[in-house]
């Protein structure tokens, strides 16, 4: 079956929008761009049509929320013909499953009951309201359990409150993220650090981006890194398309699971993105055969 890939075209760096596009246009495959104007998903009314295409989306994570919560294709775009209303149904099915997205499998404070090999295993969690004016006694590393990033993750320091730490970081509205699970953990001192795309336990791409506790990205990841994302991928598969972070640390010399991520909204570092799209294309075409 025919793919159609979806370029989020706004709010989001231009090097990065163009890396991938450059490489949709050198693979020769179908795509098109949107925007993120407010709560509006633009140029919608140009791609959605009748025939049979299998989306896949690149775009940033209020894209995921966007549509997970919508319930009438026209809270997405109030542009729409009375055709593309009359076939919401089918339009938002194709427009979620460009996202290889559960909320709940990508969620921390799920995958973490799981016996998986975690940097922060030793976590506390707590909700956003109920951390919002509570002092920290000592520094800690402080995220969101959510993959759909409530606000940036970071170290919270001795004396701080979650609402300070808040005020000095990208963050989504308060009330919006009240109910939100937050991550506790004590600090490690991570060495280097790797991002993995992958296919179940096969990788599809890889980069290192931090390096003796340095951003240094760089293609290059060992072999006996590479093995590592293999075997973990064995381990738990949030979807079959996904990304893994590993990282290995100061005071051992065990490789942790950092965290998954959706890969539709992660960034791609120094990984070979043409290489990436082209599989996952092959992927996608072949699995709506079976």
């Amino acid at each position: 079956m025919k793919t159609k890939w979806l370029l989020q075209s706004s709010g989001l760096t231009s090097s990065y929008i163009e890396e991938v596009a450059d490489s949709l246009i050198n693979l020769g495959l179908n795509w098109v761009d949107f925007g993120i104007v407010d709560d509006t998903l633009t140029n919608l009314e140009n791609i959605l049509n009748i025939e049979n295409e299998i989306y896949i989306a690149r775009g940033g994570t209020k894209l995921l929320r966007m549509l997970q919560e919508t319930k009438t294709i026209e809270t997405l775009n109030p542009h729409l013909s009375r055709e593309q209303i009359k076939n919401e149904e089918n339009y938002i099915k194709r427009l979620r499953n460009s996202l290889d997205y559960d909320e709940k499998r990508f969620d921390m404070e799920y995958y973490s009951t799981l016996g998986l090999p975690l940097l922060n295993n030793e976590m506390e969690m707590c909700t956003v309201d109920n951390l919002l004016y509570s002092e920290f006694e000592k520094d800690m590393f402080i995220k969101p359990s959510k993959d759909s990033k409530a606000f940036n993750g970071g170290i919270i320091y001795s004396g701080e409150t979650l609402m300070n730490y808040l005020m000095r970081t990208p963050h989504r509205s308060i009330d919006e993220i009240g109910q939100d699970t937050v991550i506790i953990a004590p600090l490690r001192t991570i060495k280097d650090e790797y991002r993995f795309f992958m296919h179940k336990d096969n990788i599809l791409g890889s980069s290192r981006y931090m390096l003796e506790g340095k951003v240094k990205p760089s293609n290059f990841v060992a072999q006996e890194i590479k093995d590592k994302a293999k075997e973990y991928g064995k381990l738990y598969n949030p979807m079959d398309i996904y990304v893994m972070d590993l990282c290995s640390l100061e005071d051992s010399d065990e490789i942790k699971i950092v965290e998954y991520n959706c890969w539709n909204c992660s960034g791609f570092y120094h990984c070979d993105i043409k290489s990436i799209i082209k599989q996952i294309n092959v992927i996608k075409s072949e699995s709506s055969l079976n």
